[in-house]
């Protein structure tokens, strides 16, 4: 094994089915950027501020129809009715694994985890026009009262407020993340600068932004940096946490909305805009992490889109909200050897990932990459005894990559403070009948690492699994059909240091 750290009810006005329009393949590489449109079937939303829900779908506002609004990797759209006439403007996962949202227009907040369960709770009197919200390390919901100049807290257990931190009177707070550090950072968009705030505490400091930025959206990114868009000067901000001054990555068309991508090629991350309009605009933009940060840039297929919000879905795609044309769009950005599990602080997403050995006609092996998109620190570690893999702790906004170069199934966890997040990762092998020798040979692995053998079991037609392969140390196992013509059910799991993985998803092959 092989592993690196990159340090309501539903309703049809918005419909199941969407209408797919395809642009033209972007670059060459490992990811085609291609970019799909899934249109709404009634006319008149805003869809805006976007989140990746715990079951792996992408969560929406829909601010102009006042609904939530969800989209499954597949493109099948569903609305969800929010409170009547509230507007809502920004999204978040808790670490309760429900999706909570603002509802600026009726100063309430919404929770969710299926659309059709949705619950309402009042802001209290003292903060006003909530706007955005997130999910702090401590599990509370944190949310920007932007007339009121304050941040609100509120605990999804007790349903209690307290106002947190009061900001400057003229601030204009917009949006929030949580930082590397475990501490809240606060765009103000009124005062051009980001509000450094601990938690616990109520300790306020500000990051001076050039004047004019109108600071929007924040997020953490890969680096550990807190990246900021400033659509007031046609720029990106990348700021340190605790203070210094922020450096300018200058950014035409108006940024917007900003994610924080996955690992698409070997240490090349890239952190990811919404271009609304003017020149340059009306297009999804591409910054590399590191240096030199030249910025690429994905134009939309349909003029005026006016894209909003943004995420990386769980499938290492770009989803991103189109505001002006009724849409969600997808940017093609995942390698097709790669596949991808969320880290949201209630749990990973999906809890079973299944993928196969290798894909394509170069057999590329496959890896996986776990995106951390919670407010918490967690980890992912090997769980089977054979210490195949483990993260350390990772931050928010990072990625890490581990390769599965033999099949079984793989048990794993977070080992960071009180986690009991667990998952697997089930690695197919194949099989497959070669009529001239007649015998079946199975794939057990891309490779053997040093220590590591595999055990290989079949169940004949007819009969019981029954191990024919014991510590087997060769990519491939071949086996001569015992029992006749039907089908041979086979399953592999891998050993190390004593300990075994569990037996892999099953690989047929039919003799005839």
């Amino acid at each position: 094994m092989s592993h690196r750290r990159r340090a309501g009810r539903a309703l049809a006005g918005i419909g199941l089915l969407a209408v797919a329009a395809v642009a033209a393949a972007g670059p060459a590489g490992a990811a085609t950027h291609k970019i799909t449109q899934f249109t709404m079937k009634s006319p008149g939303n805003q869809p805006g501020d976007m989140t990746i829900g715990n079951d792996g779908n992408v969560w929406f506002v829909d601010h102009a129809t006042n609904k939530i609004g969800r989209i499954t990797r597949t493109g099948a759209l569903a609305g969800f009715a929010a409170k009547k006439g509230s507007h809502p403007t920004s999204i978040t996962t808790g670490s309760d694994g429900a999706v909570w949202f603002t509802e600026t227009a009726t100063n309430t907040i919404g929770r969710t985890t299926t659309g059709s369960n949705m619950t309402h709770f009042a802001l209290p009197a003292a903060i006003k026009s909530a706007r955005g919200i997130t999910a702090g390390p401590d599990g509370r919901i944190y949310v920007a009262g932007y007339s009121s100049h304050n941040i609100g807290v509120f605990d999804p257990i007790t349903h209690k407020w307290h106002i947190f931190a009061t900001l400057a009177a003229g601030s204009g707070p917009v949006r929030m993340t949580t930082g590397a550090d475990g501490n809240l950072y606060v765009t103000e968009s009124k005062k051009h600068a980001v509000a450094e705030i601990t938690v616990p505490g109520k300790v306020v400091s500000l990051i001076g932004l050039p004047v004019g930025a109108a600071a929007s959206r924040i997020v953490s990114g890969p680096d550990g940096n807190l990246w900021v868009t400033e659509p007031g000067l046609n720029k990106v901000a990348i700021v340190t946490p605790g203070g210094g001054t922020p450096h300018q990555i200058s950014v035409s068309g108006k940024p917007t909305g900003i994610a924080a991508g996955p690992e698409t090629l070997p240490n090349a991350e890239f952190m990811w805009v919404t271009l609304q309009s003017g020149t340059g605009g009306n297009a999804i933009g591409r910054i590399p992490v590191v240096a030199p940060r030249t910025v690429k840039k994905y134009a939309l297929p349909t003029p005026k889109s006016l894209p909003s919000g943004i995420t990386v879905g769980a499938d290492g795609n770009i989803w991103f909200s189109e505001a002006g044309k009724n849409r969600i769009g997808k940017l093609a950005d995942a390698p097709g050897h790669t596949s991808f599990v969320a880290v949201n602080d209630h749990g990973f997403s999906p809890v079973t990932q299944g993928i196969p050995l290798s894909t394509g006609q170069n057999h590329t092996p496959v890896q996986l990459e776990w995106l951390f998109r919670g407010a918490k620190h967690h980890s992912v570690a090997d769980s089977t005894a054979m210490n195949l893999f483990s993260s350390g702790s990772i931050a928010p906004g990072k990625n890490f990559v581990a390769s599965f170069p033999t099949a079984g199934s793989f048990a794993y966890r977070s080992t960071v403070g009180t986690d009991t997040m667990h998952g697997t990762i089930k690695v197919a092998p194949t099989a497959i009948f070669q009529s001239g020798s007649g015998n079946i040979v199975v794939t057990v692995g891309t490779s053997i690492p040093s220590g590591v053998t595999v055990d290989v079991q079949v169940t004949p037609p007819g009969g019981v699994p029954t191990v024919v392969g014991n510590n087997v140390g060769t990519t491939t196992f071949t086996y001569s059909p015992s029992a006749g013509n039907g089908v041979y059910k086979f399953q592999v799991r891998t050993n190390k240091n004593g300990a075994s993985s569990d037996w892999s998803p099953t690989a047929r092959a039919t003799v005839s």
